[in-house]
């Protein structure tokens, strides 16, 4: 059930910072940052699918670190992109600073999910 709601979050919260981007992409080509996150932020709502098909095929291990590899591109990214779009301090780029942080929030949360399924699993399994 908690698997089905992180899907449902993280799939809403990408195409609504999908569509931002695709608003912004003028700031992003006039600042010469990539659009990787457009595709990165589409990763978000796999990872809680792969943690919880991955847990049954490869091990629970295995499908953690899977998880992580999701949400690490699409923080280590944003980061990049918010000191370039902070350095301009223009209002041009402010709605393009929220996108990435958005993007930025959404990746921690992502990651806080991972850690309390570690922490759920570890204490159920007595690991």
């Amino acid at each position: 059930m908690f698997d089905i709601a992180a899907i449902i979050f993280f799939f809403v919260m990408a195409a609504r910072i999908t569509r931002g981007l695709f608003q912004e992409s003028k700031i992003f080509e006039a600042y010469n940052l990539h659009k990787h996150l457009i595709v990165l932020v589409w990763l978000f709502p796999t990872a809680p699918l792969i943690l919880y098909l991955a847990t049954a095929y490869l091990g629970i291990i295995v499908a953690i670190i899977l998880t992580i590899a999701c949400f690490i591109p699409g923080f280590v990214i944003a980061r990049q992109q918010r000191r370039v779009l902070e350095r301009t301090g223009t209002d041009k780029t402010k709605r393009a600073l929220v996108l990435v942080n958005n993007v930025n929030g959404l990746a921690l949360i992502g990651l806080i999910y991972v850690s309390c399924i570690v922490v759920i699993t570890f204490v159920k399994f007595n690991l």
